[in-house]
């Protein structure tokens, strides 16, 4: 069961599925036939998902390491931007109307397609939620004591 611990969730899953396994079964042939029907089926398991979403991760990767340092960091600017637009929008803009320069920022926002007000949430949603998730796993890796 040594090749589980190069992956990690699934490798610590199982783990933990074997260790149930040694607590609700008393019986030591009956623990040991379940474990070895579960280590051969997931011997035979179709890792070939897995492993294509581990390749398209390394090849995105690589693809951010060998550009120039825009290219690099194009989610963190990206992100800069739009809380840019959101300070612009929720307070310049309002303060600026309080000392009498009106900027017409309704109506040109009314003139952005939905579509494209889609494509930014559901792109900043992801971002986030996704870098969150890398954070995540990373720190959950990483932690003394796994």
């Amino acid at each position: 069961m040594n090749f589980l611990k190069n992956l990690p969730i699934i490798g610590n899953i199982f783990g933990k599925v074997l260790d149930v396994v040694a607590e609700v079964v008393p019986d030591k042939d009956l623990q040991l036939k379940i474990k070895t029907g579960l280590s051969e089926k997931i011997l035979a398991a179709d890792f070939s998902l897995l492993e294509k979403e581990m390749a398209s991760q390394a090849q995105t990767l690589a693809a951010e390491l060998t550009g120039s340092k825009i290219q690099r960091r194009w989610r963190p600017h990206l992100m800069y931007l739009i809380m840019f637009f959101l300070l612009w929008l929720v307070i310049i803009v309002p303060v600026l109307g309080v000392f009498g320069l009106v900027i017409p920022v309704k109506e040109a926002l009314e003139s952005v397609p939905t579509q494209m007000w889609t494509l930014l949430t559901v792109g900043v949603g992801g971002y986030t939620v996704l870098r969150s998730g890398e954070k995540m796993v990373q720190s959950w890796i990483s932690r003394p004591g796994k």
